[in-house]
């Protein structure tokens, strides 16, 4: 079994082939995730799963991406309140159930930097605040 391989956030380089990801990771504003490690992202493709070469996840809890599944929400919630500084944590954990409440690995992908459904998630819950 691979074993997490931990990243420095500000250490990631890509293949030329990955621009557009580069571009996304090139955005982030690093310090404001306090420097957050990432690991390699998981991706599972039947007997052919492995750690990607260019997609990372936040380290929640200390627990490798793979592993990651719904039972982890509550511990994917506290990371994200406290990594983007959210208020009304109550509100957020029962958004975060709801966004991963289907029966894909979604709780494991919302872990991944780039991952769409963070930011619709991110931007769906904090556009109720920015309305006030």
């Amino acid at each position: 079994m691979a074993e997490m391989e931990i990243v420095d956030a500000e250490k990631i380089a890509f293949d030329t082939k990955y621009k557009g990801l580069k571009i996304v990771y090139d955005t982030f504003q690093w310090n404001t995730i306090n420097n957050q490690n990432l690991q390699k992202t998981w991706w599972k493709h039947g007997k052919d799963s492995r750690y990607s070469g260019n997609s990372y996840s936040f380290i929640v809890n200390e627990i490798p991406n793979k592993d990651i599944s719904k039972k982890h929400l509550c511990d994917i919630a506290n990371f994200f309140i406290n990594l983007f500084s959210l208020s009304e944590s109550k509100q957020f954990c029962i958004k975060l159930e709801e966004a991963c409440s289907g029966t894909g690995d979604e709780a494991r992908k919302i872990t991944t930097v780039h991952s769409s459904s963070l930011c619709a998630l991110l931007f769906f819950y904090l556009a109720k605040w920015l309305r006030r």
